[in-house]
């Protein structure tokens, strides 16, 4: 009768301490778990410090993302304000060849006239010159062919006319 009380009291043991051992997997369950494969056991609290650092990570990944974004829009910005400010240059380079271009049409123009003019009044001058040879000559055939007084008044009634 010893061996079955033995083997009682044996299995009450083993019984309470499967019962002990089940209220404290319970109650620790809730702050530590078994994870699988490694035999180590994880706290509650070390799983939402991770979680924490990894949603701070994921912040400052965010973060930075943003602030890339900003750092291309800035970028983009400059971009666009260096093509305007090229832009305005070119327009700018592009009014002073136009005034140039004007200008030397301009001097073209006086230039043109100013010859017109100088071939006018050479012109002019040739004709003069002309008109006082033929009245020289007009003058000396009144001379060689009249008397002087005759051939003076024929020369001022030529030059009247």
């Amino acid at each position: 009768m010893a061996l079955p009380v033995a083997r009682f009291s044996q299995q009450l043991t083993v019984g309470i301490f499967a019962d002990n051992l089940a209220k404290y997997s319970i109650g620790t369950a809730k702050k530590e778990e078994h994870t699988i494969g490694s035999g180590k056991h994880v706290s509650m609290q070390e799983e939402e410090e991770e979680e924490e650092e990894e949603e701070e990570e994921e912040e400052e990944e965010e973060e930075e993302e943003e602030e890339e974004e900003e750092e291309e829009e800035e970028e983009e910005e400059e971009e666009e304000e260096e093509e305007k400010e090229e832009e305005e240059e070119e327009e700018e380079e592009e009014e002073e060849e136009e005034e140039e271009e004007e200008e030397e049409e301009e001097e073209e123009e006086e230039e043109e006239e100013e010859e017109e003019e100088e071939e006018e009044e050479e012109e002019e001058e040739e004709k003069e010159e002309e008109e006082e040879e033929e009245e020289k000559e007009v003058v000396q055939i009144f001379n060689l062919n009249f008397a002087p007084e005759i051939a003076e008044i024929l020369c001022v009634t030529y030059k009247m006319f």
